[in-house]
């Protein structure tokens, strides 16, 4: 079976900067695509993260991810290691989206959902990259008419 094209940091700066500009709910579609990025996160594992999930007691963004074994593809526990990046972009997403579970009385209780389910992701990943590709095209056309 062939090896899978990975997006070059060159092309995955063009997605999220994409992502960012023409996104209706582009903080929220930035985490989900950096979420598989960074993390190594399946579309289905992304979908079935809750905010209890990347919280730690304090109610600060935990430095891993554990995923239960019906969570993931293999049907195997999975320990996620989140890097300081995506730290940051988790925090930045949960407090614009629910802004009172960054304080440190919220117990890890909390179980509404962070994203979307795995078809939605899928055509979202799909339509950025479809944005990409146009926009692409018309910076080709308009050098082609300088």
């Amino acid at each position: 079976m062939a090896q899978a094209k990975t997006l070059t940091k060159a092309e995955l700066k063009r997605l999220f900067d994409v992502t960012r500009s023409c996104s209706r709910y582009a903080e929220r579609d930035l985490t989900m695509l950096q979420l598989t990025h960074y993390c190594g996160m399946r579309v289905g594992e992304v979908a079935s993260l809750l905010v209890g999930d990347v919280l730690d007691a304090d109610g600060k963004i935990s430095t891993e991810i554990v995923l239960a074994a019906h969570r993931t593809k293999s049907k195997r526990a999975r320990r996620i290691f989140v890097p300081k990046q995506m730290q940051r972009q988790l925090q930045q997403y949960i407090h614009s989206c629910f802004p009172k579970l960054l304080l440190p009385h919220i117990c890890l209780a909390h179980r509404s959902r962070l994203t979307l389910q795995p078809t939605q992701q899928h055509n979202i990943y799909r339509d950025c990259m479809h944005r990409q590709q146009l926009l692409e095209q018309l910076v080709t056309v308009d050098a082609g008419l300088i």
